[in-house]
C-alpha cells in the first residue's frame, strides 16, 4: 500500500479510524457472504478478508493489529460456518480443524505484525519531522518551524479568544565573545543560553533560534504584563549566569498579540528599543518609555 495512505489511515481520529474499520467489516460480511453462498466462485469471498485486516492493522499498532486480527479471524471463522456442508464432503474432522484454525492463527499473527510495522513507520516519521524543526547547536526549534507554530498559536488565539504574547530575545554582544573566545566557545554559549531559557519555561512554551543571536518565545495563554514578567526573569537569569564569565546578556522585546497585526515586527521593534536604550534590558511593544533591566551596555 501506498505510504501516503498509510500516513492518512493514522492520521485519522480515533473514532473515524473505528468507524472506518467497521465499515470494512460490514462490507465484508455483506458482499461476502452473498458470494460464498450463491455463486460458483464463492470461495473467493475469503480474499475480502484482506480488506479488515490491511484497514484496521495499519490503523493501529502491534496491539491493536493483534485485536483487529482476531477479529478477521472470527470473520473467517463465520465465513466457514456457512461453508460446513460444502466442506465436509471435500475433508475428514482433523483437515476441517486445521482449516479452520490455522487461517485462524495466521490472520491474528498477520494482523500484529502489520500493526507493528505501522507503529515503527510512525515513530521513524516523527523522528524525521521532529529532526527538520531542530536548530542542531541549540536544540530549540527552528526559523521554519516558527512560522508553522505561530500560525498555530494565532488560530487558536482567535478562535477561543486566547491571550498570546511573543518575547524576540537578542543575545547582546554575541559578536564580541565569538571573536574574543571563538565560535567553539560561542556555540557553548549557545548551548549554555538554550538550557537556561528551557528551564525557565512552561512546557506549554515553545522557544525558537530566529538568527544568529536572535530568539523567539512563544507565550500561550499570557497576556502583555505576563510577557513582562518572563522576559525579565529570563533576563536577570542570563545575568546571573553568563555575564560575569561571557559578558553575556539578552535585551527583550514583549508583545501581546492582537488580530491583524505583526506581532514578530512588534516584539522585534521592542527588541530594538531596549537595544538602543543600553541593552540587557526588557520593553514592552507599545510601552517603549518603560523599560525594566539594570544600565549594563557593551559594545555589540
Amino acid at each position: 500500500m501506498n505510504p501516503i495512505h498509510i500516513g492518512i489511515l493514522s492520521s485519522l481520529k480515533l473514532g473515524q479510524r473505528l468507524l472506518l474499520i467497521a465499515s470494512s467489516y460490514l462490507f465484508t460480511l455483506l458482499v461476502g457472504l452473498p458470494l460464498l453462498l450463491y455463486t460458483p466462485i464463492g470461495y473467493a469471498s475469503y480474499t475480502l478478508l484482506l480488506i479488515p485486516l490491511i484497514v484496521g492493522s495499519l490503523s493501529f499498532g502491534a496491539k491493536g493489529g493483534l485485536i483487529n486480527g482476531i477479529g478477521v479471524g472470527l470473520l473467517h471463522l463465520i465465513f466457514l460456518s456457512f461453508s460446513v456442508a460444502k466442506l465436509s464432503l471435500l475433508f475428514d474432522r482433523m483437515e476441517f480443524y486445521a482449516i479452520a484454525v490455522f487461517p485462524f492463527i495466521v490472520l491474528a499473527t498477520t494482523g500484529a505484525y502489520m500493526g507493528y510495522f505501522n507503529r515503527q513507520r510512525k515513530l521513524r516519521e516523527e523522528e524525521i519531522q521532529h529532526l527538520t524543526r531542530i536548530n542542531h547547536i541549540t536544540g530549540l526549534y527552528n526559523a521554519r518551524f516558527f512560522q508553522e507554530k505561530l500560525g498555530e498559536e494565532k488560530r487558536r488565539s482567535e478562535r477561543y479568544g486566547e491571550k498570546l504574547s511573543l518575547l524576540y530575545i537578542d543575545i547582546d554582544s554575541f559578536k564580541r565573545c565569538n571573536d574574543t573566545y571563538g565560535h567553539t566557545v560561542g556555540d557553548q554559549v549557545l548551548e549554555k543560553f538554550s538550557t537556561l531559557i528551557r528551564k525557565e519555561l512552561r512546557e506549554a512554551d515553545s522557544t525558537f533560534r530566529y538568527g544568529g543571536e536572535e530568539f523567539i518565545v512563544l507565550l500561550p495563554h499570557t497576556d502583555r504584563e505576563g510577557g513582562r514578567g518572563v522576559a525579565e526573569r529570563l533576563r536577570k537569569k542570563i545575568e546571573e549566569e553568563l555575564s560575569a564569565s561571557r559578558g553575556i546578556t539578552i535585551s527583550v522585546g514583549v508583545a501581546e498579540y492582537k488580530k491583524g497585526e505583526d506581532v514578530t515586527r512588534k516584539a522585534d521593534e521592542a527588541m530594538y528599543e531596549a537595544k538602543r536604550l543600553g541593552k540587557n534590558k526588557v520593553c514592552v511593544s507599545g510601552e517603549s518609555s518603560h523599560t525594566s533591566g539594570s544600565s549594563f551596555s557593551k559594545d555589540e
